[in-house]
């Protein structure tokens, strides 16, 4: 099943009015390899490669003729170059998405007495496909241990939750390739000097103090920072590098100069994959 949801929050699902023909493009990968020449000898030297944007294609047809007044206008005004998209696939269980724009969509009149036939183009810049999970660790694990109703046979004093603050949490990737991280910290109380680290060398410090209730979000996809929804990336340490999980997984951990017991902090990403 394919959906595909527009930045306004509208969503056009392929098989109720449109039904599919044929998918290209969802299950390919292509890789641009640099070489050069050698000087001596048989062959040639690789500089390096990429894996460039990638393209899929989606011809489709309207379930009966009586419809394709109403197909026709509802793709036409779905697909909207003014807007971004995102592609739901669902093959074989493994549900996915991808980030993508329209790169054209041809609605052709030649025959009004046969049912209308789409064919949707779609340009995505990033070419991986995301789980449609986003896995969230918490690396200041608590552990509830009171709930309602309540049976204690305590008079005074008992504890209602446990907080384990491990060094570090390990974060599983089994997609296939390196991905990249948001991280939401929550204040309970003064904090100052906040780093989260993959190692010793790699990690991404914040400068500024935070406050009882503020919530500072480091983005490592698009290398940001937020502090309470308000751009701070002059906050962060000039040694900093924002990190990827690496393919297999990793360990992450969480410290800060004053206040470390302070605060909650979760890692969400999503795996990536070459192909549906």
């Amino acid at each position: 099943m394919i959906s595909i949801k527009r930045s306004d929050n509208t969503e056009f699902v392929f098989g109720t009015v449109f039904k599919i023909l044929s998918l290209s493009g969802a299950g390919n990968l292509e890789v641009d390899i640099f070489s050069e020449k050698k000087a001596a000898g048989n062959g040639d030297i690789i500089t390096g490669q990429r894996i460039p944007s990638r393209i899929i294609t989606i011809t489709a047809a309207c379930v009966s003729s009586a419809l394709n007044d109403i197909s026709r206008r509802t793709a036409s005004r779905f697909f909207n170059p003014n807007y971004t998209y995102k592609m739901y696939i669902n093959y074989k269980d493994n549900p996915v998405w991808i980030p993508c724009v329209v790169d054209s969509i041809d609605l052709p009149t030649s025959n009004i007495y046969v049912s209308q036939v789409m064919t949707l183009i779609m340009f995505c810049s990033d070419p991986y496909f995301r789980s449609v999970d986003e896995f969230g660790k918490d690396i200041a694990g608590n552990t509830p241990m009171m709930g309602f109703p309540l049976l204690s046979s305590l008079t005074s004093g008992f504890i209602t939750g446990l907080f384990t603050y491990p060094e570090f949490v390990y974060i599983e990737n089994d997609g296939d390739t390196e991905t990249f991280c948001r991280a939401v910290v929550v204040a309970y109380g003064a904090v100052t000097g906040f780093k989260l680290s993959k190692d010793v060398n790699t990690y991404v410090k914040f400068n500024q103090a935070l406050s009882v209730g503020d919530e500072l979000v480091l983005d490592f996809i698009n290398a940001s920072v937020t502090l309470n929804g308000v751009n701070a990336n002059r906050y962060i340490d000039r040694a900093s590098t924002f990190f990827a999980i690496d393919t297999g997984g990793c360990n992450i951990s969480f410290s800060a100069d004053d206040g470390t017991t302070l605060l909650s902090c979760t890692i969400y990403y999503n795996k990536l994959y070459a192909g549906v």
